[in-house]
């Protein structure tokens, strides 16, 4: 039976694992003789069949149960008869199945059987078994699922500490904005958003070891006039409105570099980097003024007017002794009248 044209152009069989042979036979028992003659212009001669590879199987005929017989093709040898006529390197003496032209059925009786009469046989069926793919093709296609296998999970898993990582990097974030939140509120009054006292220190300190200091540094420790009596006779939201208003008045009449901040209840200090004494006392009486012609929300129109103290310190006095003496001075500020400003020099 020819496959393909039958002369040069076959049909490649290398996907086909076996064929299935329906045969039915009477008389004498055969060996039968299975091949394929494969067609390949390094040896094969078009029209010449006797140089077409001869692929071949002996199959007893006692093996033909209910007609059928079952040959795999890895059973197919290269005929030693042909291989005799041919002169081919070691690589092509072996069997091939891709370019069959041929497919046939040979019978041979055994010696000792040639007297005996004759037989006949028909041949009901072919079938070829096998996949759509080749053997190379089938792992070549396994070798890429693995392969996109192996690339999904660890996608998965990429993706999975992507995920991970962004939600750690999210929750670091988070506790690094409340890490610096709650630095700022340990550093700042809650009522006037103004350094505390552990903000002031922060600054000094920070300040000092930076460099950024000068030898000379004012301190100005500024209290409210009759504050109680305003929180007494207004409540104490009123005072609390006057601290706040004044905390904005104190913060705008400052230089980016001064610390501003609440020392505590009515109290504010101010500290001026690179101002002496004398300059000290001219900013100070300046913001008394700013203090008292200023329109704080108070019932009746009320003047609030503010006491200063100040004192001189530089990178290497002793920041407690220096807050002594601006309230020393403070007290004698209250003691001349309020409203006023004292420091060592007057």
């Amino acid at each position: 039976m020819d496959l393909g044209d039958g002369l040069n152009k076959g049909m490649n069989l290398e996907s086909y694992q076996a064929v299935k042979l329906d045969i039915y036979h009477q008389g004498n028992d055969p060996t039968f003789i299975f091949y394929l003659q494969n067609f390949n212009p390094a040896y094969s001669t078009e029209g010449d069949y006797g140089s077409f590879k001869y692929n071949r199987v002996e199959i007893p005929s006692e093996e033909f149960i209910n007609n059928t017989v079952t040959v795999n093709f890895e059973e197919l040898n290269v005929a030693d008869w042909w291989l005799n006529t041919q002169n081919l390197p070691r690589n092509l003496r072996y069997r091939e199945l891709n370019n069959i032209v041929t497919l046939g059925i040979q019978m041979q009786l055994n010696h000792g059987d040639k007297t005996k009469g004759g037989f006949s046989i028909s041949i009901n069926k072919v079938v070829l078994i096998g996949h759509s793919l080749s053997k190379e093709q089938l792992y070549l296609y396994i070798i890429l699922f693995w392969g996109a296998f192996v690339m999904m999970v660890s996608s998965i898993k990429f993706y999975a500490m992507l995920s991970e990582l962004s939600f750690k990097t999210h929750n670091i974030h988070t506790l690094n904005q409340n890490k610096h939140r709650l630095e700022k509120l340990s550093r700042s009054d809650p009522l006037t958003c103004l350094n505390n006292r552990t903000g002031i220190d922060d600054y000094l300190n920070t300040a000092i070891e930076r460099g950024e200091l000068s030898e000379n540094i004012a301190v100005a420790l500024i209290d409210v006039d009759h504050f109680k009596k305003i929180n007494d006779t207004y409540g104490h939201d009123v005072g609390d409105s006057v601290l706040k208003e004044l905390a904005v008045l104190l913060n705008s009449s400052s230089r980016i570099k001064d610390c501003v901040g609440r020392w505590g209840g009515e109290e504010f200090l101010i500290l001026w980097p690179d101002m002496n004494i004398d300059n000290a006392m001219k900013q100070a009486n300046d913001l008394c003024n700013k203090v008292s012609s200023y329109g704080f929300d108070i019932p009746d129109n009320k003047r609030v007017t503010v006491s200063i103290g100040l004192a001189e310190m530089n990178v290497h006095s002793d920041f407690k002794q220096a807050i002594k003496s601006a309230d020393n001075n403070l007290y004698l500020a209250k003691s001349a009248g309020r409203n006023c400003v004292k420091s060592a020099k007057n």
